[in-house]
C-alpha cells in the first residue's frame, strides 16, 4: 500500500451519485394522531386536531379554564362576541357603515371615535372618526393604496368619543 495515492484506497462517491442516495434519503414527517392516546387537555396537537377534542361529549365535561381543546373548539367557553356597536358612520368615505370598536390604529387602541387631527380647523371644530374595517387582531384596515381612507368613517353626536389630553 506504500505506493498507491490516497485517493486510490477506495472509490471516492458522491453524496449526490445515484449510488449513494438510496442510503440517505430525507426523513419525511407525517404525524399520526392516535386520539385514543392524547389528552384534550394538556396536548395541543391533541387538542388542535383531534375530533374527539370537538365532540359534543367532551365539550359538556370539559373545564374551559385548564383545557387547550375546550378554550379552542367548545362553543360555550368562547368568549362572548361583543354586542354590536350603534354607531354607524355619518359621513366620510365609509359613510353609512357600521363603527368598529375597539380598533387599534398606529399602535393606540380606540374604545370609541378618535379625534382626526390634521390642521387648525380641528382644534377649534373636531371631527372624529372611527374605523368600519379591521383585521382578525383588530387592527384598522387602511384601504387599497388609491384610496386608503376608504374604511374611515366621521362619527357624529350618537357615538362614543375618546378624548386625549396632552
Amino acid at each position: 500500500m506504500a505506493g498507491r495515492p490516497l485517493g486510490a484506497l477506495r472509490p471516492l462517491v458522491s453524496p449526490y451519485s445515484p449510488t449513494f442516495l438510496p442510503l440517505y434519503r430525507p426523513l419525511t414527517f407525517q404525524p399520526r394522531l392516535v386520539c385514543t392516546a392524547c389528552s384534550c387537555s394538556d396536548d395541543f396537537w391533541c387538542a388542535s386536531y383531534c375530533p374527539v377534542c370537538a365532540s359534543d361529549a367532551y365539550c359538556a365535561s370539559c373545564s374551559c379554564l385548564t383545557s387547550l381543546a375546550c378554550r379552542d373548539k367548545c362553543q360555550r367557553c368562547k368568549a362572548p362576541a361583543s354586542p354590536p356597536s350603534a354607531c354607524v358612520a355619518s359621513g366620510g368615505p365609509a359613510h353609512g357603515r357600521r363603527c368598529i370598536f375597539p380598533f387599534t390604529y398606529l399602535g393606540v387602541k380606540y374604545q370609541g371615535c378618535a379625534p382626526l387631527y390634521g390642521g387648525l380647523s380641528n382644534v377649534y371644530s373636531p371631527v372624529y372618526w372611527c374605523s368600519t374595517k379591521v383585521d382578525i387582531n383588530g387592527f384598522h384596515i387602511r384601504g387599497p393604496f388609491t384610496n386608503q381612507g376608504k374604511y374611515v368613517g366621521y362619527c357624529d353626536h350618537t357615538c362614543p368619543k375618546v378624548n386625549f389630553v396632552f
